[in-house]
C-alpha cells in the first residue's frame, strides 16, 4: 500500500484530529470543481452552500475528490 503521509503527520493527525496543509488535488482539478459550482449557481439561481444535502452526492467531481488516495487518511493511519 502506498503511503502519502509520514509517521510524524499520522501522529499529528491522531493527536489533533486534523492534518493540514498538504497538496492532495491538482490545481486543474480544483479549478474544474470551482467551475462546476459556478455553473450550478448560475443555472439553479442558488449558491451551492444553500443546498441541504451532501455535496458529494450532487457533484460528481466532489465525490471523486472524496475518493482521492491522498485525501483519505484511513489506509495509512490504520497501517502504521
Amino acid at each position: 500500500m502506498l503511503r502519502f503521509r509520514s509517521k510524524e503527520q499520522v501522529d499529528f493527525y491522531r493527536e489533533n484530529g486534523y492534518l493540514a496543509p498538504f497538496n492532495a488535488v491538482e490545481t486543474s482539478d480544483v479549478e474544474a470543481m470551482c467551475d462546476d459550482l459556478s455553473t450550478f449557481e448560475l443555472k439553479e439561481g442558488i449558491k451551492e452552500s444553500q443546498i441541504i444535502v451532501k455535496g458529494h452526492l450532487c457533484f460528481r467531481r466532489s465525490f471523486e475528490f472524496s475518493r482521492y488516495p491522498k485525501i483519505s487518511l484511513s489506509p495509512s493511519v490504520v497501517s502504521l
